[in-house]
Order: C-alpha cells, then sequence, then structure tokens
C-alpha cells in the first residue's frame, strides 16, 4: 500500500468500451500512520480497509480523488482480456509513501458485489 502527500485523481476511461479485466482498489480507512500504527501493534484487520472494483466510463463513479494521506494501492485480476488502462492526474513530482504493514498480507476473496 501507499499513500501521497497530495490529492490524487483518477480517471477510468476506456474510450473504444474495449474488454478488461476487473481493476480493483484496495483502501485504507485509516490515515497512513495509523495504518502503519495498527500493523506494528498486530491490530489490522479486514475492517480496516475497502476492496472496490473499479467501473469505466461512468460520469458518477469514473472520476474521483484519493485524498492525500490515504493508502490505497490498485490490482487487476488475472485472465485473458486485456488488462485495465486508467489515468491519474498527479504530477510527476508527488513522492510515494509506502506503508510499513510490518507481517501482514493483504488478499482480496469474495464476490460481495454491491449495485449502486
Amino acid at each position: 500500500m501507499n499513500s501521497h502527500e497530495d490529492n490524487e485523481e483518477f480517471i477510468l476511461i476506456n474510450p473504444e468500451a474495449g474488454s478488461f479485466n476487473p481493476l480493483y482498489m484496495i483502501v485504507g480507512l485509516h490515515k497512513h500512520k495509523i495504518i502503519e500504527r495498527k500493523a506494528g501493534k498486530g491490530t489490522l484487520s479486514p475492517s480496516d480497509f475497502l476492496a472496490l472494483e473499479l467501473v469505466f466510463n461512468d460520469p458518477r463513479v469514473s472520476i474521483f480523488t484519493m485524498l492525500k494521506d490515504t493508502p490505497h494501492f490498485e490490482i487487476a485480476a488475472s485472465g485473458r482480456k486485456q488488462a485495465p488502462v486508467f489515468f491519474v492526474t498527479e504530477s510527476a513530482g508527488l513522492r510515494l509513501h509506502m506503508a510499513d504493514l510490518a507481517e501482514y498480507r493483504l488478499v482480496v476473496q469474495g464476490k460481495g458485489r454491491k449495485t449502486l
């Protein structure tokens, strides 16, 4: 997981409506230092994270801002489709702060889907 010192804007556009493998974002529900503190104490739990399947070409949810100091990462599912492409409007100078999760390993399980 990583965070940034400033906000990061995401744009999920698929102009050719190609068929992508699913794209997920894992978000820490606490700021960077709190996630690291909980990892160090051994008190992290699944309730400290949210896994989202990202949606392309929907003006309601396909453009959003990740607030600064929020741990997150993106991961694509494997499969026969094209790897997903997305855009972030961060400047080249935006530093990446890797979270120290101690001995923890994040695993995404299940397909608990909800529709807006």
